[in-house]
C-alpha cells in the first residue's frame, strides 16, 4: 500500500479511474489495495471487471490492429536492427513504422530499445501502447515490469510482473522481473522464493542466478550469494555483472584471503578487456590551460558518494580545473540538482554501450577520468578498459582493487592503503595526505538530545548499517556484549528490516547466541531526517566488521554518538578506523573482538562521562578533517595537479 494513500482513499481513486476508463491505473490501485488487504471484496470485484473487459476487448482490439497491421518486412527490419544492437536505428525505424501501423511486436521493440538507452519514461509509453493493442500479451507486461524497476516504481513493477505471470506462468524471465521489483521494495526473502521458481522453469538462466545472489546478499547470507554468482558465471563466463557482484561480496568475507580476491579481480579485468576492439591512444594529446576531469558514477544523488562530492566541489578552484559528469544511473534527486552547476557538462551514459560511452569521454578530451563506483551497483568499469582518458583513477565508491590494468591509480591514504598492502591492488596506490574522503554536514536542523541512558536507566547500543554487513561473527560479538551489559538493548535500523520475516530472522540469530527478542529494537528504513533523529535513541554505536560503515559512522558521530569500530587488515576493513581516526577519536578503534567489547563496556559503565562526550562530539568532529571539506578540496586539487604533471604540456 502506498504510504500516502489509505485503503479507503485508494479504493476511491481506483473506482474513479475505472469510470474514466483508465484501466491501467485502476488495476494498479486495486492490486495495491490487495497488497495491504488481501480479502478486500471491492478490490477483487474491480479487478474482475477489468479482466472481463480484457476478455471482451482482446479480440476486437486484435481485429482493429489487423485492419492496419505493420507489413512483415517492416517488422523484420525492426527486429534485425534490434538483434544487431543498433538501438538508435531500431528506435527511429520502430517509431516511424508506428506512425502508420499498429504492431504489438514493434511497440515492444521500441520500448526495449528506449529502455536500453535509458529513456525509461518513453519506454513505458511504448509498452502502454502495446497493452492497449493487446492486453493479453504477456511479454509486454514483463518488459514493462523491468522498466518500472529501473524507475524505482517497484510496486507497479510487481503488479506488471504478476500480470505477465498470470498470462504466461511458464516464463522464467517474468519471475526474474518480479523478484527484482520485490528486492527493490526490501522483500528479499520473498524474491528468493520467486527466483527458485524461475530456476525450476529455466535452470540455466544466468540472470536469475545472479539475481538470486543479490537477494541472498541482501539477507546477509554471503555464502549462498557467492554460490549463485558462481553458477551464473559458469553458465556465462563473460557475464561481467555477475563477476562484479562476486567481487563485491568476496571482499566482505574475512576468511577469503586478499590474494584470492586479487585473482578474481584480474579475471574480471581480462573479461572486460577481451570485449575491447582497440584501446584509445593519447600520445598526441597535450594538456590545456584547464585540467579536464571526468567523474563516472551511478551515485550523483543522496548517497554517500553524493554527500562527499557536494561538500568539497564548492571549494574547488575552477580557474584551473573543470569537471565533467558522466552519470551511469537513472536516479536523480534534490542533491543531483544542487551539484549539477559545478560541472562543465552533464552527460548521462546509462543508455550508451561501453564503446559509445568511451568514445564520448575521448571526444571530450578528458585528462583524468575518475571511477566513483568500483564494483557497486550501476558501475561502468568496462568503459575504462577502452582507456578513453590518458590517466584513469578509482576512488570513493568502492574499497578494493577494480582488477582493470587500464586504471592507473587507486586513491587512498596512509590508513586505508598502507605500504604493506600495496600488493592487494592491480592499480598503483596514490595517497591523499589527510583523510580518504570528507563528509558534508547534513543541511538539517536536528538537535543532539540528552543521553538516552540517563532517562531509560539502561544503555542502548545501535547500528544502522545494512544487514549485509552483520555476519555471524558480528552477531556473536554483539551478543556477548549484551550479555555482559545487563538491561542493555541493541537498536538495528535498515532497509531489510522493513518486513516482519526479516525482523524474525535476525531475532532468531541473536536468540541462538543467548539474546532474547526483548533486548532488540528492530526497525525498517525512513527518510534521512528521521534516520538521523533516531540516533537520539542510541547511546553507543557499534560498527560491523570486516565491512564497516563509512557515511553511516560519520552520521552517528555528527549526532553525538560515539562508535566502536574494528581495525582491519585490507582496504575495505580499514574504512571504519579511517573515519574514526579522522574524527579525532582513535581510542574507539579496537584490535580484536575482546578489545571491541571492553571498549563498549568501558563507555557504557560511565554514563555521566558518556553524556559529556555526547554534548561535545558534534562540535569536535565538525572541526576535524572528517568534516573539513575545504582541506579535502585542497588535497584533492593537489592530487589532480600532481597526476596531470605526467601529461605533455
Amino acid at each position: 500500500m502506498q504510504k500516502d494513500l489509505t485503503v479507503k482513499e485508494a479504493l476511491f481513486e481506483a473506482k474513479k479511474s475505472l469510470r474514466k476508463k483508465d484501466f491501467l491505473n485502476a488495476e494498479n490501485l486495486f492490486m495495491l489495495i490487495l497488497e495491504a488487504d488481501p480479502n478486500n471484496f471491492s478490490a477483487k470485484k474491480g479487478l474482475q471487471k477489468i479482466k472481463n473487459r480484457e476478455k471482451d476487448t482482446t479480440y476486437s482490439t486484435s481485429k482493429k490492429a489487423r485492419l492496419n497491421p505493420a507489413p512483415k518486412e517492416l517488422v523484420d527490419q525492426c527486429l534485425e536492427e534490434f538483434n544487431s544492437g543498433n538501438y538508435g536505428a531500431a528506435e527511429k525505424l520502430s517509431a516511424s513504422v508506428l506512425n502508420d501501423y499498429e504492431s504489438v511486436v514493434i511497440s515492444n521493440v521500441l520500448g526495449i530499445v528506449l529502455h536500453l538507452q535509458g529513456k525509461f519514461g518513453q519506454a513505458i509509453e511504448a509498452f502502454e501502447r502495446a497493452v492497449k493493442l493487446q492486453p493479453g500479451f504477456a511479454d509486454t507486461w514483463g518488459n514493462m515490469a523491468r522498466t518500472l524497476e529501473a524507475l524505482g516504481r517497484y510496486q507497479e513493477g510487481v503488479n506488471a510482473a504478476r500480470k505477465a505471470i498470470e498470462l504466461d506462468p511458464e516464463t522464467a524471465s517474468s519471475h526474474n522481473n518480479l523478484a527484482s521489483n520485490l528486492r527493490g521494495m526490501g522483500r528479499a526473502r520473498e524474491a528468493v522464493k520467486v527466483l527458485e521458481r524461475a530456476l525450476e522453469l529455466s535452470p540455466n538462466l544466468p540472470e536469475a542466478h545472479n539475481n538470486l545472489g543479490n537477494n541472498w546478499g541482501d539477507l546477509g547470507d554471503l555464502g549462498r550469494a557467492l554460490e549463485s554468482y558462481e553458477k551464473a558465471i559458469h553458465l556465462s563466463p563473460d557475464f561481467h555483472v555477475a563477476i562484479s557482484n562476486l567481487l563485491f561480496t568476496s571482499f566482505q568475507i574475512a576468511e577469503i584471503p586478499p590474494q584470492d580476491n586479487l585473482i578474481k579481480a584480474k579475471n574480471y579485468g581480462q573479461v572486460v578487456a577481451n570485449k575491447v576492439e582497440k584501446i584509445y591512444g593519447h600520445d598526441d594529446r597535450k594538456l590545456k590551460d584547464k585540467i579536464r576531469v571526468g567523474f563516472v558514477s551511478g551515485d550523483f544523488r543522496s548517497h554517500p558518494v553524493g554527500y562527499f562530492l557536494e561538500g568539497f566541489l564548492k571549494h574547488i578552484d575552477f580557474e584551473k580545473i573543470e569537471f565533467l559528469a558522466y552519470p551511469s544511473g537513472g536516479e536523480e534527486d534534490a542533491l543531483t540538482e544542487r551539484i549539477k552547476s559545478y560541472f562543465l557538462a552533464w552527460k548521462p551514459i546509462s543508455g550508451l554501450s561501453d564503446r559509445e560511452a568511451a568514445s564520448e569521454v575521448f571526444r571530450d578530451q578528458v585528462d583524468l577520468l575518475f571511477d566513483l563506483s568500483g564494483h557497486t551497483r550501476s558501475n561502468r568499469l568496462p568503459l575504462f578498459a577502452w582507456k578513453p582518458a590518458p590517466i584513469q583513477v578509482t576512488w570513493g565508491g568502492y574499497f578494493a582493487t577494480t582488477g582493470l590494468k587500464e586504471i592507473d591509480y587507486i586513491l587512498g591514504n596512509w590508513e586505508v592503503t598502507p605500504p604493506s598492502e600495496e600488493h592487494h591492488f592491480v592499480e598503483k596506490v596514490w595517497r591523499l595526505p589527510n583523510n580518504y574522503f570528507c563528509f558534508t554536514e547534513p543541511d538539517l536542523n536536528i538537535k543532539v538530545e540528552s543521553l538516552p541512558a540517563l532517562v531509560s536507566g539502561c544503555v542502548t547500543y545501535g547500528c544502522f548499517n545494512s544487514l549485509i554487513k552483520i555476519n555471524e561473527n558480528v552477531i556473536k560479538t554483539w551478543a556477548e556484549l549484551l550479555s555482559r551489559s545487563p538491561g542493555s538493548k541493541l537498536f538495528l535500523k535498515t532497509k531489510q528490516l522493513e518486513t516482519p520475516a526479516e525482523r524474525d530472522n535476525i531475532a532468531k540469530k541473536f536468540y541462538k547466541n543467548g539474546i532474547g527478542r526483548e533486548r532488540l529494537i528492530l526497525e525498517g528504513p525512513s527518510s534521512r531526517d528521521q534516520l538521523l533523529n533516531s540516533y537520539n535513541r542510541v547511546d553507543i554505536g557499534l560498527d560491523p566488521f570486516p565491512y564497516p560503515g563509512g557515511a553511516t559512522t560519520a552520521e552517528a558521530l555528527w549526532m553525538g554518538v560515539p562508535v566502536i569500530t574494528m581495525k582491519g587488515s585490507y582496504f575495505l576493513s580499514h574504512v571504519g578506523e579511517s573515519v574514526i581516526t579522522a574524527a579525532g577519536c582513535p581510542q574507539w578503534v579496537a584490535y580484536n573482538e575482546s578489545s571491541y567489547i571492553e571498549k563498549a563496556l568501558n563507555l557504557s559503565s560511565k554514563p555521566e562521562r558518556l553524556a559529556l562526550i555526547r554534548n561535545e562530539l558534534r562540535k569536535n568532529v565538525l572541526k576535524s578533517p572528517l568534516f573539513d571539506v575545504s582541506l579535502f578540496a585542497r588535497d584533492f586539487q593537489d592530487v589532480i595537479h600532481d597526476m596531470s604533471a605526467k601529461l605533455k604540456r
